[in-house]
């Protein structure tokens, strides 16, 4: 096979899989060159197999592995992972195309860290959809296929290039394929994490100091809404996640004590939807680690509203303001 389709294919693969475990390849790899010398990876593994990167890199494999099994911890580890998966991924492919031509150099690196950057939207995303859909039960066991075949992309990457190249294309085309859905699963799964993060902040601070407050996050709201708050003066205003889980999408909600107004964008189309609080049934708030769903039903349609953890108003808030809405003449 000729060096050039080898290194391309290894430029597709080797982010790819950063992209899911960095840790877990740059191990593997490293530990390949050293068990089999110059036989199958060629001198530019040599970093990669030095003692310094093995034992670095063996530890933070551990600490992966035991981080990714923990149910709100994976999702922390993955929203901190967004800023190191894909420059990782870069400095590797860096390191395995010295000596050729600076413009591919740039190119390859550029492929790398967009390709490393998918492969973990889809692996953040695909957490977040398992915690929704069996409350983070199947999360550790997910995580284990992961690694799992994250180190056999490592021996595929080792050994047969050209076959992990031909893999990784196969699914960068399905995600090209799905692109839209992906790109606002990411924007969701980037925006829950995220906010998590900001949420358990706050609740350290609190810790620390009971007096402290967090000022309130200010939405901007769509148009329709806007004119809407500036006329009526409503109480609360909120970015929510809107629908079930596969079919979720960003939505607002403007907040009054007799009613809500709620701003869904339908394909091109957003639609304002009013709905005054004696006219609501079935509500009620659930339990959630890192969203906290508010149900109803209106005019025979059931709703599902996702509201931010931390940000206010919050998902009881509403729920209250709905029962004291039941409760007018």
């Amino acid at each position: 096979m000729p060096p050039a389709i080898i290194l391309a294919a290894r430029t597709l693969g080797i982010p790819f899989l950063a992209g899911i475990n960095l840790y877990i390849t740059v191990f593997a790899l490293g530990l390949i060159k050293k068990l089999t010398g110059a036989t199958v990876l060629g001198p530019e593994f040599e970093v990669l197999a030095s003692w310094p990167v093995l034992i670095i890199a063996g530890v933070l494999v551990v600490v992966e592995i035991v981080a990714d099994k923990v149910p709100a911890v994976d999702h922390v580890w993955d929203a901190v992972h967004t800023f190191i998966r894909a420059p990782g991924a870069m400095v590797v492919i860096a390191i395995l195309v010295q000596g050729e031509n600076v413009t591919w150099q740039v190119i390859a690196i550029l492929v790398a860290g967009g390709v490393s950057l998918i492969a973990h939207s889809g692996k953040a995303t695909a957490r977040v959809a398992s915690s929704k859909a069996t409350a983070t039960v199947a999360n550790a066991g997910i995580s284990v296929v992961e690694d799992v075949l994250v180190a056999i992309g490592s021996i595929l990457a080792a050994f047969y290039p050209v076959v992990l190249g031909a893999l990784v294309l196969v699914a960068l085309a399905a995600a090209a394929i799905f692109a839209p859905k992906l790109f606002r699963a990411f924007r969701i799964s980037w925006l829950v994490s995220t906010n998590y993060i900001r949420y358990l902040w706050h609740r350290f601070r609190r810790w620390l100091n009971r007096e402290w407050r967090p000022k309130p996050k200010l939405v901007k709201l769509p148009p329709a809404l806007e004119d809407m708050a500036l006329k009526e003066e409503p109480i609360g205003a909120a970015l929510v996640l809107e629908g079930k889980f596969g079919r979720r999408r960003f939505a607002h909600v403007l907040v009054w004590r007799d009613r809500l107004a709620l701003a869904v964008r339908r394909i091109v189309k957003q639609r304002v939807h009013t709905y005054y609080y004696k006219e609501l049934a079935d509500v009620y708030v659930g339990e959630d680690t890192l969203l906290t769903p508010l149900f109803f039903s209106a005019a025979g349609r059931g709703y599902i509203l996702s509201f931010l953890k931390g940000r206010e108003p919050t998902a009881a808030e509403v729920a209250r303001l709905i029962a004291e809405g039941h409760a007018k003449p």
